[in-house]
């Protein structure tokens, strides 16, 4: 699956690989692993009580993903921080499938792109444009959520 996933998306500019002696500095990790359920499953169940792993489907390659961090590092727990270190009286936020729903429940708005997983959708303020239609940018837009020069 992971190498299914680089060839698909050789030539990314979001592609930004780390140098090899930057890896191991520092308590922050994320993993993820790619592949079947099958295959993803044993790792799942070797180190879930150890780390914080989320097991799904991924939304647009149907593909399984693995994503490992270390206990607590969570989206929701990373909301939270930011929002005390900022001083916000409210957050936004913007997810489409399974490892954001631990937004929802720290979120003061969360909405989901067209082509979110029903069940975000479902619990969502609402539904925005798709990711391939620029649907969070255009929100962002419409919304005046910051200031324009």
């Amino acid at each position: 699956g992971e190498r299914e996933f680089v060839i698909e998306h050789e030539g990314d500019r979001r592609d930004n690989p780390t140098k090899k002696d930057k890896l191991g500095i520092g308590d922050v990790f994320h993993f993820v692993c790619i592949g079947d359920y099958d295959g993803l499953l044993l790792p799942y169940n070797e180190l879930k009580d150890k780390y914080q792993c989320v097991l799904y489907k991924e939304p647009y390659s149907g593909r399984f993903w693995l994503e490992i961090h270390p206990i607590g590092a969570t989206k929701a727990n990373a909301i939270k921080k930011l929002k005390k270190l900022l001083g916000a009286d409210k957050v936004v936020c913007f997810g489409d499938g399974e490892n954001d729903v631990s937004m929802l429940e720290v979120a003061d708005e969360l909405y989901a792109p067209e082509n979110a997983l029903d069940a975000l959708k479902k619990r969502a303020n609402g539904v925005i444009a798709s990711n391939d239609n620029d649907g969070v940018a255009k929100w962002l837009i419409e919304n005046a959520i910051f200031e324009r020069e």
